[in-house]
Protein backbone atom coordinates (compact mmCIF):
# COMPACT_ATOMS: atom_id res chain seq x y z
CA UNK A 1 0.00 0.00 0.00
CA UNK A 2 1.92 3.40 -1.23
CA UNK A 3 1.31 6.19 0.86
CA UNK A 4 1.58 9.53 -0.99
CA UNK A 5 1.18 12.02 2.00
CA UNK A 6 2.53 10.92 5.67
CA UNK A 7 1.27 12.16 8.72
CA UNK A 8 4.27 13.10 10.39
CA UNK A 9 7.30 13.85 8.41
CA UNK A 10 9.09 14.69 11.56
CA UNK A 11 9.76 10.67 12.15
CA UNK A 12 10.73 7.84 9.51
CA UNK A 13 9.34 4.27 9.58
CA UNK A 14 13.34 3.19 10.28
CA UNK A 15 12.91 5.33 13.40
CA UNK A 16 9.61 3.89 14.39
CA UNK A 17 11.59 0.32 13.86
CA UNK A 18 14.79 1.58 15.50
CA UNK A 19 12.29 2.52 18.78
CA UNK A 20 11.16 -1.06 18.39
CA UNK A 21 7.40 -1.02 16.71
CA UNK A 22 8.45 -3.43 13.57
CA UNK A 23 5.17 -3.28 11.75
CA UNK A 24 5.02 -1.39 8.41
CA UNK A 25 1.00 -1.42 8.39
CA UNK A 26 1.49 1.67 10.84
CA UNK A 27 2.46 5.00 9.60
CA UNK A 28 4.59 6.82 12.51
CA UNK A 29 3.85 10.02 14.45
CA UNK A 30 5.12 12.57 17.46
CA UNK A 31 3.29 13.25 20.21
CA UNK A 32 2.57 16.61 19.02
CA UNK A 33 0.86 15.14 15.52
CA UNK A 34 -0.70 12.40 17.28
CA UNK A 35 -2.58 15.00 19.60
CA UNK A 36 -3.73 17.36 16.62
CA UNK A 37 -4.90 14.20 14.63
CA UNK A 38 -6.65 12.54 17.45
CA UNK A 39 -8.67 15.70 18.02
CA UNK A 40 -9.43 15.58 14.55
CA UNK A 41 -10.76 12.22 14.28
CA UNK A 42 -7.53 10.11 13.17
CA UNK A 43 -7.57 7.10 15.25
CA UNK A 44 -4.24 6.74 16.84
CA UNK A 45 -2.49 4.23 18.30
CA UNK A 46 0.09 4.25 21.60
CA UNK A 47 3.14 2.44 19.98
CA UNK A 48 5.21 0.38 22.59
CA UNK A 49 8.91 -0.50 22.78
CA UNK A 50 8.01 -4.29 22.57
CA UNK A 51 6.45 -4.39 19.36
CA UNK A 52 2.65 -3.70 20.58
CA UNK A 53 0.15 -0.95 20.37
CA UNK A 54 -2.86 0.02 21.74
CA UNK A 55 -5.25 3.26 20.68
CA UNK A 56 -5.68 6.27 22.05
CA UNK A 57 -8.75 6.17 23.95
CA UNK A 58 -8.71 9.97 24.84
CA UNK A 59 -5.99 12.78 24.90
CA UNK A 60 -4.59 11.80 28.19
CA UNK A 61 -3.27 8.29 27.10
CA UNK A 62 -1.33 10.31 24.26
CA UNK A 63 -0.15 13.23 26.61
CA UNK A 64 1.06 10.30 29.03
CA UNK A 65 2.82 8.47 27.12
CA UNK A 66 6.78 9.44 26.18
CA UNK A 67 7.16 7.26 22.90
CA UNK A 68 6.08 7.10 18.92
CA UNK A 69 2.18 7.24 17.89
CA UNK A 70 0.78 5.36 14.64
CA UNK A 71 -2.30 5.23 12.93
CA UNK A 72 -3.01 2.05 10.40
CA UNK A 73 -2.43 2.75 6.67
CA UNK A 74 -6.57 1.78 6.19
CA UNK A 75 -7.22 4.33 8.59
CA UNK A 76 -5.11 7.02 7.24
CA UNK A 77 -5.98 6.72 3.62
CA UNK A 78 -10.18 6.70 4.80
CA UNK A 79 -9.11 10.00 6.98
CA UNK A 80 -7.57 11.42 3.89
CA UNK A 81 -10.98 11.05 1.79
CA UNK A 82 -12.39 13.52 4.43
CA UNK A 83 -13.25 17.25 3.67
CA UNK A 84 -11.84 17.48 7.24
CA UNK A 85 -8.47 16.42 5.92
CA UNK A 86 -8.78 18.73 3.02
CA UNK A 87 -9.15 21.27 4.88
CA UNK A 88 -6.30 20.55 7.26
CA UNK A 89 -3.92 20.20 4.51
CA UNK A 90 -4.99 23.42 2.51
CA UNK A 91 -4.13 25.44 6.10
CA UNK A 92 -1.05 22.91 6.85
CA UNK A 93 -0.06 23.65 2.85
CA UNK A 94 -0.24 27.72 3.90
CA UNK A 95 2.33 27.08 6.28
CA UNK A 96 4.48 25.30 4.69
CA UNK A 97 4.59 28.20 1.84
CA UNK A 98 5.01 30.99 4.63
CA UNK A 99 7.81 29.13 6.63
CA UNK A 100 9.55 28.61 3.12
CA UNK A 101 9.07 32.16 2.12
CA UNK A 102 10.06 33.53 5.31
CA UNK A 103 13.62 31.34 5.43
CA UNK A 104 14.11 32.11 1.71
CA UNK A 105 13.29 35.70 1.85
CA UNK A 106 13.89 36.55 5.65
CA UNK A 107 17.35 34.79 6.65
CA UNK A 108 20.58 35.10 5.93
CA UNK A 109 22.77 32.53 4.25
CA UNK A 110 24.74 31.53 7.56
CA UNK A 111 21.56 31.73 9.27
CA UNK A 112 19.72 29.41 7.04
CA UNK A 113 22.53 26.81 7.50
CA UNK A 114 20.94 26.00 11.00
CA UNK A 115 17.81 24.92 9.37
CA UNK A 116 18.63 22.37 6.57
CA UNK A 117 17.43 19.75 8.12
CA UNK A 118 14.36 21.78 8.87
CA UNK A 119 14.10 22.96 5.12
CA UNK A 120 14.48 19.57 3.23
CA UNK A 121 11.64 18.09 5.63
CA UNK A 122 9.30 20.70 5.11
CA UNK A 123 9.82 20.68 1.43
CA UNK A 124 8.52 16.72 0.75
CA UNK A 125 5.73 17.53 3.15
CA UNK A 126 4.63 20.56 0.79
CA UNK A 127 5.17 18.55 -2.35
CA UNK A 128 3.03 15.73 -0.78
CA UNK A 129 0.49 18.23 -0.05
CA UNK A 130 0.87 19.70 -3.10
CA UNK A 131 -0.19 16.55 -4.80
CA UNK A 132 -2.81 15.73 -2.33
CA UNK A 133 -4.78 18.88 -3.15
CA UNK A 134 -3.87 18.70 -6.41
CA UNK A 135 -5.68 15.21 -7.21
CA UNK A 136 -9.05 16.31 -5.38
CA UNK A 137 -9.21 19.43 -7.40
CA UNK A 138 -9.02 17.67 -10.49
CA UNK A 139 -11.48 15.19 -9.26
CA UNK A 140 -13.74 17.68 -7.82
CA UNK A 141 -12.87 21.10 -9.94
CA UNK A 142 -15.61 23.20 -7.96
CA UNK A 143 -14.37 23.08 -4.89
CA UNK A 144 -10.78 24.33 -5.51
CA UNK A 145 -10.58 27.09 -8.08
CA UNK A 146 -6.60 26.98 -8.85
CA UNK A 147 -3.56 24.29 -8.81
CA UNK A 148 -1.32 24.18 -6.15
CA UNK A 149 2.23 25.83 -7.27
CA UNK A 150 5.05 23.43 -7.26
CA UNK A 151 7.89 24.11 -4.78
CA UNK A 152 11.31 25.15 -5.53
CA UNK A 153 14.08 22.75 -4.94
CA UNK A 154 15.38 23.13 -1.55
CA UNK A 155 18.79 24.58 -1.95
CA UNK A 156 19.73 26.90 0.35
Amino acid sequence: MKVGLYPDYGVTQEEMHEYGYQWDGMLPMKKETAERLFNMGVPICVLNENDTDNPATDLAAIEAHTGLFGVEKPEWFAWLETEKAREYYSARYAFCVSVDEGIINDMGPIDRKFLDGFVASQYYERIAIEGFLNLYARSNPRTLSRPYRQAPEPGI
